[in-house]
């Protein structure tokens, strides 16, 4: 027993404490840490946005106060030739009337 504590105290005397002496890892390993902590935020970061995105993407749209209006609507609907001249014209009526 006595011969493993000189030989540690021997060896400490020769190496120096493994955490230089100053509470942290050796001159060598101090950006590791900073760097790893950086990382591990980004990916914390980058993975909410991701969910965000994603979930915002996947979101059906709104039924009532959606920004497109219904004569946005009806002019894409007109343009991609699903609705013919006649029906433009008369459903573009209709929206235009006010109710009362």
């Amino acid at each position: 027993m006595l011969a493993s504590f000189s030989l540690a105290v021997t060896e400490f005397a020769r190496f120096g404490p493994g955490w230089a002496g100053h509470g942290g890892p050796g001159p060598g390993f101090w950006p590791i840490f900073p760097l790893t902590w950086l990382v591990i935020w980004a990916a914390i970061i980058t993975t909410v946005v991701l969910l965000w995105r994603r979930r915002s993407r996947l979101a059906p749209p709104q039924l009532f106060g959606s920004t497109r209006s219904a004569q946005a609507l009806l002019a894409e609907r007109y343009a991609r030739g699903e609705v013919t001249d006649e029906e433009y014209r008369q459903r573009l009526e209709t929206l235009r009337e006010k109710p009362e």
